[in-house]
């Protein structure tokens, strides 16, 4: 099964003058896992792919990285699973309007979130209504669970550390 595992990209205010780019260690684990289980995963790294790119978002956020257009063109058609990386409080306004573009593009396919906002605050993260799945805490043997169960809300259902 092919599965999409996205870094969204950075939220800084105007004053900072430097905003580290830090290797999406999670995601990597995610597609490590998912690889070994037998399954696709496409990787997509806003921020690292176009770390220059420094813009703009509604609501006063300034990004750096990929545009939502450019990150929702990169989603192979043939997802199963769209699944965002969100570490940082700070950074979920920008995920949770990435998650909302996403879905009103793949309205078919589930979108998933985790990291450690979502571990912290897996409620409010799942409020959200373009967010269907939220993993809480580690994700490797999760995401490999969640997978293979995709299509069987039941099984899904009996996944510890999900919430839907």
């Amino acid at each position: 099964m092919k599965v999409t595992l996205i870094n969204p990209p950075q939220r800084f205010t105007k004053f900072q003058i430097n905003a580290g780019v830090i290797p999406p260690l999670g995601i990597m684990y995610l597609a490590s896992a998912l690889r070994v289980a037998g399954h696709e995963p496409c990787v997509i790294d806003s921020i690292v792919e176009d770390v220059e790119n420094i813009y703009d978002l509604e609501g006063g956020f300034s990004c750096r990285g990929l545009g939502f257009t450019e990150i929702i063109e990169r989603i192979p058609s043939d997802t199963s699973l769209i699944c965002f990386s969100n570490l940082f409080s700070i950074g979920f306004p920008i995920t949770s309007l990435l998650a909302k573009e996403t879905k009103n593009a793949f309205p078919d396919i589930p979108i998933a979130v985790g990291g450690a906002h979502c571990s912290a605050l897996p409620m409010e993260t799942i409020s959200e209504p373009s967010i269907d799945f939220v993993g809480v805490g580690e994700g490797e043997e999760t995401i490999v669970q969640f997978v293979n169960n995709l299509h069987d809300l039941n099984a899904i259902k009996k996944i510890d550390w999900l919430a839907y």
